[in-house]
């Protein structure tokens, strides 16, 4: 027989051997977060660009806005590459900390024009052509006071200041309309939603008006006090829409409903009248 004293111990010691051995704690870690450009400066976004560290399996790939994130990164120095077709990848070194995200935007360049960068990357986001800025549209849409004039390039002044009053930009206001319809407005504001525009930042160019101008009008949409002047050259289907005397967007028109628009505030003119609608000159 076993004596009880050694009985009770043999029984706490295999209660003891029963029990689970606690977990190892868990490494701490860190992460990294950011956005891939393709155009230094700028914030046109490269989807779909593949982040990964170098010497680990981690990485992932951005979104359609760019952005990508990194998790479970080990503590210490690490390496990413940032690469996407048609563009020579990036590397760039930072550090991790333990329990914290390093937030960290990485810039691609290309042998191709900052142009062409951003036309591919907003194709790849379905948003080319560009279309007209949200807050012009909304400005135009709510304007209190709509003005249309008619403006003479054979008479414009280049050295003198700025007058609103007499001109628009260089060229002298010739004619003022009487104040348009709110449905011919309404149509108008529609044609430009959905006309055509450049991206002049990205291109490295300031807003300039077609420089022949004849026959040209100007369409003014005040609202609070701040106009909204969007020139518009018949003769060569351009435009450029400037916001209290700065340039902001240009584009091209071709929809109809432009030439409709100035031949219903300028009935009488005699140049208005000869334009053709693009349906027509075809």
């Amino acid at each position: 027989m076993i004596p009880i004293e050694l009985a009770t111990r043999l029984v706490v010691l295999l209660a003891a051997g029963s029990e689970p051995p606690s977990p190892s704690p868990t490494p701490p870690v860190g992460s990294v977060m950011g956005s891939v450009f393709t155009v230094a400066r700028d914030t046109v976004p490269c989807p779909q660009a593949s982040v990964r560290v170098i010497g680990t399996r981690v990485g992932t790939l951005t979104d359609e806005t760019g952005a990508y994130v990194l998790s479970g990164l080990p503590p210490g120095r690490i390496v990413l590459n940032v690469k996407v077709i048609g563009i020579p990848q990036a590397f760039d070194t930072l550090d991790v900390a333990a329990g914290q995200t390093v937030r960290r935007n990485v810039w691609l360049t290309s042998t191709r024009s900052p142009y062409e960068m951003a036309r591919d990357s907003l194709a790849a986001l379905g948003q080319w052509p560009p279309k007209l800025d949200t807050d012009l549209l909304e400005h135009m849409r709510a304007a209190e006071d709509v003005r249309v004039f008619r403006l003479d390039p054979n008479q414009a002044v280049f050295d003198v200041a700025p007058d609103p009053k007499r001109r628009i930009g260089p060229w002298p206001i010739v004619h003022e309309s009487p104040r348009p319809d709110r449905r011919v407005v309404t149509e108008l504001v529609d044609a430009l939603s959905v006309s055509p525009y450049e991206l002049p930042p990205i291109e490295g160019r300031p807003i300039k008006p077609c420089g022949g101008f004849w026959p040209g009008i100007d369409v003014r949409f005040t609202r609070e006090g701040v106009p909204v002047d969007v020139l518009l050259c018949y003769r060569c289907g351009e435009m450029s829409i400037w916001r209290a005397g700065q340039g902001v967007q240009a584009g091209d028109f071709g929809d109809p409903r432009f030439v409709e628009f100035a031949k219903r505030v300028f009935p009488h003119d005699l140049e208005i009248r000869r334009l053709a609608s693009p349906a027509q000159q075809h």
